[in-house]
């Protein structure tokens, strides 16, 4: 009688462990599959983050760069600003010789050179 028991012992034991072995193997698969969806998530995020994220030289690139780029943009400013000051001169000079060629006020050699045009 004791060995028959030992037996139905080890028969249960072993169809017990036969019956919860689907049930194992099915909640590992879910666990591993969910472990994959959050790893696949993560890496996902952490590549957008790398592709998003400029390394150090090229954020030192882009500041000197645009450091430069402002300093060409000043230069050609600058450049504007004087050509637009010699045009005012001139176009001074040239309404003030057109009120005095109107107003008959202009030098004797003026009038020649211009009578001679």
């Amino acid at each position: 009688m004791a060995k028959d028991k030992v037996r139905r012992k080890a028969l249960t034991t072993k169809q017990s462990q036969n019956s919860q072995e689907p049930k194992n193997v099915a909640n590992t698969e879910i666990v591993v599959s969910e472990a994959d969806k959050i790893a696949a998530k993560l890496s996902a995020a952490k590549s957008t983050k790398a592709s998003l994220k400029q390394p150090r030289r090229s954020r030192q690139k882009n500041k000197k760069t645009d450091h430069q780029t402002q300093e060409m943009h000043q230069m050609l400013i600058d450049g504007l600003k004087r050509s637009l000051e010699q045009n005012k001169e001139i176009f001074k000079a040239i309404h003030e010789t057109k009120i005095h060629i109107y107003s008959g006020c202009i030098g004797p050699l003026c009038y020649e050179v211009i009578k001679a045009h």
